[in-house]
């Protein structure tokens, strides 16, 4: 896609990422992240949440941790910044959280989704 000049954007990141994971092909999902941070989609949440599943599935649990803690951050500051997380950001977080198996943190969120978020669960949340 790069050789041929078409533009990426966080799906496209997070589903080379996805495919790497289920090649269990860390080394060649290692090299994405960079093309993320030079295409600026490295904030993005869907991306860090593959990053985390990336890393967790091909046994880098401390790697999968930073990952995950990095992107529990950005959902703060985005919370502190005034800018709503929607349905897609707090699902993410949630998941993120049951596949590192911390319910009791996926089940606080899923509660504050909708209290602070104003947001209404879908299915799924």
């Amino acid at each position: 896609m790069l050789q041929e000049a078409v533009k990426l954007n966080g799906v496209t990141i997070t589903s080379a990422i996805s495919a790497c994971t289920t090649l269990k092909s860390l080394d060649r999902g290692l090299e994405i992240p960079s093309v993320a941070i030079k295409m600026g989609l490295i904030n993005d949440v869907l991306v860090g949440n593959s990053l985390t599943d990336m890393h967790s599935k091909c046994g880098v649990l401390e790697a999968a941790w930073k990952v995950f803690d990095y992107a529990h951050q950005l959902l703060m500051k985005m919370q502190n910044s005034g800018v709503s997380p929607n349905v897609v950001t707090w699902n993410v977080m949630i998941s993120g959280y049951i596949q590192n198996e911390y319910e009791d943190q996926a089940m606080d969120l899923f509660q504050r989704m909708e209290k602070e978020g104003k947001i209404k669960q879908n299915t799924a949340s």
